[in-house]
């Protein structure tokens, strides 16, 4: 996805953005190329490249060969330009890591929770963002932020449904953990965060409009609409796993995620006198063909397909993303049997960053925050967020 700069006055911020954003999807590139990609004019971007290089957030990686005349610089994102932690909490545990300006892993370490209510789960975190710290060898100084992800929904408590985490509902976890570890944190669900994550650095790098399908103890959805996250009002668009499919059951068991998910998956298996598998066990099941497994995957299909072409039908996306916290053998198998749902024009995809997901998208939340292009830096009213200027990518 090319996004264009505009060189109108009092648009600099906003160019910043455009010319990262350049870099990050098609670098190396020299100065020609980044004004031929964007349409800003050649000053503008000597300009920008010179503050951006300045602030340590592009770096030079030499020179191009040429038949003739003076070889151009060619610029990359700076790996250490910035770094940024990512959270991920679950009903057991708890998965962080550390993520530098490039995307690539510095860090992680997991935990287990044996209580995931927040005045249980908050010490952890603050804890383990500490030890990732540290892990990673970076100062705190060089830090961007923290990505927060928690399943969905947020607005609801529902004491007789497995899959929401208790007690969040009350608790403002943003300015509970940004107040300890001293740093900006932003929080979605976990589908959200793993559509930012894909959008970043996976699979949906060249995508505008897609759907990333979220699979793990619940069902959910995360939208991106025209190059710029859809979360609705309050954060909890795309419960894909809310949809009514069972009109015979009650409460929450009438819902598409206790049919499709893995705690759906777990009870398949204990109705069936055998444990529930864990998420890491999945892809050995897949490689041995194992009956239970391949009979909840042809009903999972069925149950799902309906509900992924009514997103084609009401979003048009290019893509639909398959992925969450199950192996990559488990998303094959499961798209080899959605092959073809919605039609011959909607894309299904499996989403590249693996089990961790959750995480990895969540450190993606602070950098695509402040790095990729959008519409508030073209307002007057725009402003920076909690613990702008620490660090330059926050400035912007």
């Amino acid at each position: 996805m090319i996004v264009k700069g505009t060189n109108r006055d009092q648009t600099r911020p906003y160019n910043r953005r455009v010319v990262l954003e350049t870099v990050r999807l098609r670098g190396p590139l020299s100065r020609a190329d980044i004004s031929r990609l964007t349409d800003l004019t050649p000053p503008a971007v000597n300009d920008i490249t010179r503050e951006l290089e300045k602030a340590g957030l592009l770096r030079a990686e030499g020179r191009r060969r040429t038949a003739r005349g003076q070889p151009p610089v060619d610029y990359i994102i700076n790996p250490e330009g910035g770094y940024s932690i990512g959270l991920q909490l679950d009903r057991d545990r708890l998965v962080g890591v550390v993520l530098d300006l490039a995307g690539e892993r510095r860090a992680r370490t997991e935990c287990r929770i044996d209580d995931p209510r927040p005045e249980a789960a908050l010490p952890p975190m603050i804890e383990l963002s500490r030890q990732l710290i540290g892990s990673a060898g970076i100062e705190m100084a060089d830090v961007i932020g923290a990505g927060l992800v928690l399943p969905g929904p947020f607005d609801a408590d529902e004491p007789d449904d497995p899959l929401r985490l208790p007690g969040w509902r009350s608790t403002d976890p943003a300015n509970a953990l940004m107040a300890a570890i001293d740093l900006p944190v932003i929080v979605v669900n976990d589908a959200n965060a793993a559509a930012v994550g894909e959008r970043l650095h996976g699979a949906a790098r060249d995508l505008g409009t897609f759907c990333y399908v979220f699979l793990g103890h619940g069902l959910g959805a995360g939208l991106f609409l025209n190059g710029t996250p859809f979360e609705g009002s309050r954060g909890n668009a795309g419960e894909l796993g809310h949809m009514v499919v069972d009109l015979t059951a009650e409460g929450p068991a009438r819902r598409l995620e206790h049919h499709v998910s893995l705690h759906a998956l777990g009870r398949w298996f204990a109705d069936r006198g055998r444990p529930p598998p864990r998420p890491e066990d999945l892809a050995t099941l897949v490689a041995a063909d194992d009956a239970d497994l391949r009979d909840w995957l042809d009903r999972a299909t069925d149950m799902l397909s309906p509900a992924l072409t009514t997103l084609a039908a009401l979003l048009d996306p290019q893509a639909i993303l398959i992925g969450g916290l199950v192996p990559t053998p488990f998303i094959d198998a499961l798209l080899a049997r959605l092959n073809g749902v919605g039609g011959s024009h909607l894309e299904l995809i499996a989403a590249t960053a693996g089990p961790d997901v959750g995480a990895l998208g969540a450190a993606a939340l602070p950098v695509f925050h402040h790095f990729v292009p959008g519409s508030a830096q073209l307002t007057k009213d725009a402003s920076p967020s909690n613990g702008a200027g620490r660090h330059p990518l926050t400035a912007m």
